[in-house]
């Protein structure tokens, strides 16, 4: 996928690993098939997360290591995420809980979502990107 240089483009947040954490705001310019297998899997990420979060509330666990028990073979098979995506949508929830518990939390349809390096690879020097989609990587 092509970073672009023009105004038909996608926000995207990413996050690099190790010790520090970078945070660009990249723009993309997908075909129309990529757009839409973007737009499917940031859904289909904040549904797992609402469920995820669901799950953790009832349950009233709220860590990445006390959640992750209750969801992490059921939201493959149930949402089709990868192990990686399923893991960041945890932390996304268990994140989420860090301020207080006292409010279930709810995650909209197109929310941010916390890709990582595994999930969105970029390319500076040739100015690509490849990220991870239901669809296989774009």
């Amino acid at each position: 996928m092509a970073v672009p240089e023009h105004d038909k483009m996608v926000d995207l947040l990413c996050s690099h690993h190790g010790d520090m954490v970078l945070k660009a705001k990249i723009r993309l310019d997908p075909t129309p098939q990529q757009h839409k297998a973007l737009k499917d899997t940031l859904s289909t990420l904040n549904r797992s997360a609402n469920w995820m979060n669901g799950v953790a509330w009832e349950e009233k666990v709220y860590g990445k290591f006390r959640v992750q028990p209750y969801v992490y073979k059921q939201v493959p098979a149930d949402f089709g995420l990868s192990a990686q995506a399923t893991i960041r949508a945890i932390g996304k929830v268990t994140d989420a809980y860090v301020v207080g518990k006292k409010q279930q939390r709810r995650f909209k349809a197109w929310g941010a979502f916390p890709y990582d390096s595994r999930i969105l690879k970029k390319w500076i020097s040739t100015q690509r990107v490849s990220v991870w989609t239901l669809s296989g990587q774009e």
